[in-house]
C-alpha cells in the first residue's frame, strides 16, 4: 500500500511539473511567434524599402545614358511609386522621392550630379521603414587613363609606363612588350581593373610574345588572365557647357575680356597669352595675360569668408573686389598659350573645345606643398586642378634647365571627333639628345579622344613619360569636372516609421 501511494505522489508531482513546462511554452509561444513576426516584417520593409533605392539608381543612369535630365525643371524634387509602376509584391510597395543637390539640375549646373534618395516601404498604405541615401556620380577622374575613338597603344618598355589606377579604352587597348620585361624588375604595367569594349591586342612590332603563363599575365595584369570586355561604350560628355554656365553663375559675362563675380567662377574672353597659377601669403593667385594686360586674381582668406581681388596690372585698376571665393570654374572663349605654375585650391580650367581651342604647357604644373622632383609626395585633395579642352599640348621644347617637365592634373581633351588628346607637338620630330626636355612625370588621370604622348614611345625620338595615378582625385575631383553616368553610394541611412 505504501509503495502505490508513493507512486501516486510521484506521478501527481510530475504531471503538475508538465504543466508548469506546458504553461512555460504557452507563454513564450506568443513572444517568440511576435519576435518571429517582427523580424519578418524588418526583412520585408528592409528588402522593400533597398528596391527603391535600387530602381532610383537604374532610373538616373538611365536617363542620363539618354542624355535626359532625371529631375525635369523647374521641379526640385520627384516621386516614384512602384504601385503606378505596377511593381508592387505580396502586398508591399515603395515611394521614392529624389531630392537634386543644390548644385545639381535643374537647380544647378554641375555636371556631376548628386541626389538625395528617399525610399518609403509601405504595407497596405502605411509606411513601415524609411531609407535616405546620398548617391554622386562618379567623375572620370577616377579612371588613370580612359580613351575615346583610338585605339589605346600601351608600350610595355622598361618601366617607361605602368598604370595605378583604372584604364578603359572605348575601342581596343594595344599592347607592345619590349624585350626583357617579363624578367626585369620594374614595377606591374597594369595595377587596377583594366576594361575595353573591343578587347586586348598586342601589336605587331611586339619583341615579346603575348602572355602564356600566369607569371607573364601577372607582369602585365593585376589578375592571372585578360581583361573582361566592357560590352558597352562610355559616352563622355565632351561640350564644357556647363563650365561656362557655372563660370558665369548662369548669367551674361561682362563686356570686358574678364569677368569675375560672386557665385560664378572666372570668364576670359579671347585668347589667353599666359596664365600663370601661384600661391602668395599662403593664399591662390592666378597671373592672367590677355592681350598684353596682365590681371592679377587673388582668392584672400578661407572660402568661407574670404575675399576675391582682380586687378589690372598694366594699369593698376581694380577690376573686381568682392567677398566669398569663385566657385572654382575658369573658363576661356580661345585658347590659352601658356599655363604653368602652382595650384593651390581646387580649379578647373576649360576652353572652348567646341571649335578646337588648346590649352599649351608651358612649364611645371604642381600642386601647393609637393616639388618638381616629387610630386606625388604631397597629395593633397584640398588641392585639385583640371584641365579640359579639344587639345591639351606640350610644346615642342621645354626650357633645359628647368628638368623634366612635371605636370599634376586631371585631364580631359577632346571633342568625340577623333583629333583631339593630351598631345605634343611635332611628337616623333623630338630629339632624344638629353634628358631634360623630352622626359615627363605625369601625376593625375588623362581622359582624351584619342591615343596620346604616353600611348606611343620610339627609341629614337618623342616623349618618355612616367605616369602617376593620382587617387585624392576620386574623393574629391575638380570642381565642375565632367562624369560618367554610374553613380556611386555616399552615405546611407534608415529608421522606422511604424513599428510592426
Amino acid at each position: 500500500m505504501t509503495r502505490r501511494g508513493t507512486a501516486l505522489i510521484l506521478a501527481i508531482f510530475f504531471l503538475g511539473f508538465c504543466q508548469l513546462v506546458a504553461l512555460g511554452f504557452a507563454r513564450l509561444l506568443p513572444t517568440e511567434l511576435n519576435g518571429t513576426l517582427r523580424y519578418q516584417m524588418d526583412v520585408a520593409s528592409s528588402l522593400a524599402a533597398d528596391a527603391g533605392v535600387q530602381y532610383a539608381v537604374v532610373y538616373l543612369e538611365d536617363k542620363l545614358n539618354r542624355k535626359q535630365e532625371p529631375v525635369p525643371g523647374p521641379q526640385s524634387t520627384l516621386v516614384l511609386e512602384s504601385e503606378r509602376l505596377g511593381l508592387s509584391l505580396n502586398g508591399w510597395d515603395w515611394r521614392v522621392t529624389l531630392h537634386p543637390d543644390p548644385e545639381t539640375p535643374p537647380l544647378g549646373n554641375n555636371p556631376r550630379r548628386a541626389y538625395s534618395i528617399e525610399s518609403q516601404a509601405l504595407l497596405r498604405d502605411q509606411v513601415y521603414r524609411v531609407v535616405t541615401v546620398q548617391v554622386v556620380q562618379q567623375s572620370f577622374v577616377r579612371y588613370a587613363r580612359f580613351t575615346n575613338t583610338w585605339p589605346a597603344v600601351v608600350s610595355a618598355w622598361a618601366g617607361a609606363q605602368h598604370f595605378s589606377g583604372p584604364v578603359h579604352s572605348n575601342e581596343i587597348i594595344r599592347i607592345g612588350i619590349h624585350p626583357g620585361y617579363y624578367t626585369n624588375g620594374d614595377d606591374q604595367l597594369f595595377q587596377a581593373r583594366v576594361t575595353s569594349v573591343g578587347g586586348i591586342e598586342y601589336t605587331p612590332d611586339t619583341l615579346e610574345p603575348p602572355p602564356a603563363t600566369e607569371a607573364q599575365y601577372r607582369r602585365l595584369f593585376n589578375i592571372p588572365r585578360e581583361p573582361a570586355r566592357r560590352r558597352t561604350k562610355i559616352e563622355v560628355p565632351w561640350e564644357p557647357n556647363m563650365l561656362r554656365q557655372a563660370s558665369l553663375a548662369g548669367g551674361q559675362p561682362d563686356p570686358g575680356p574678364i569677368t569675375v563675380r560672386p557665385g560664378g567662377g572666372i570668364f576670359l574672353r579671347g585668347n589667353v597669352d599666359e596664365m600663370h597659377l601661384d600661391v602668395e601669403n599662403g593664399d591662390p593667385v592666378q597671373l592672367i595675360t590677355i592681350s598684353g594686360a596682365t590681371y592679377k586674381v587673388i582668392e584672400r582668406g578661407s572660402p568661407s569668408n574670404g575675399r576675391t581681388r582682380v586687378v589690372n596690372l598694366s594699369t593698376g585698376a581694380v577690376v573686381a573686389d568682392h567677398s566669398g571665393h569663385p566657385n572654382g570654374t575658369i573658363y576661356v572663349t580661345g585658347s590659352i598659350l601658356g599655363l604653368h605654375g602652382r595650384n593651390k585650391g581646387r580649379h578647373t580650367i576649360a576652353v572652348d573645345s567646341a571649335v578646337k581651342h588648346k590649352i599649351v604647357v608651358g612649364g611645371d604644373i604642381l600642386q601647393a606643398g609637393a616639388t618638381a622632383t616629387s610630386p606625388a609626395s604631397d597629395l593633397d585633395n584640398r588641392n585639385a586642378l583640371g584641365l579640359i579642352g579639344h587639345t591639351i599640348e606640350i610644346p615642342y621644347r621645354i626650357d633645359p634647365a628647368t628638368g623634366p617637365l612635371v605636370v599634376h592634373a586631371a585631364i580631359m581633351a577632346g571633342d568625340g571627333d577623333g583629333t583631339g588628346g593630351f598631345r605634343s607637338e611635332r611628337l616623333e620630330e623630338i630629339p632624344r639628345d638629353d634628358r631634360h626636355h623630352n622626359y615627363i612625370t605625369f601625376v593625375g588621370s588623362v581622359v582624351e579622344d584619342c591615343r596620346n604622348i604616353t600611348a606611343h614611345i620610339n627609341p629614337g625620338s618623342g616623349w618618355t613619360t612616367r605616369f602617376e595615378f593620382d587617387p585624392s582625385l576620386k574623393d574629391a575631383p575638380p570642381p565642375y569636372f565632367p562624369a560618367e553616368p554610374e553613380f556611386e553610394m555616399n552615405g546611407y541611412s534608415d529608421r522606422y516609421d511604424t513599428e510592426p
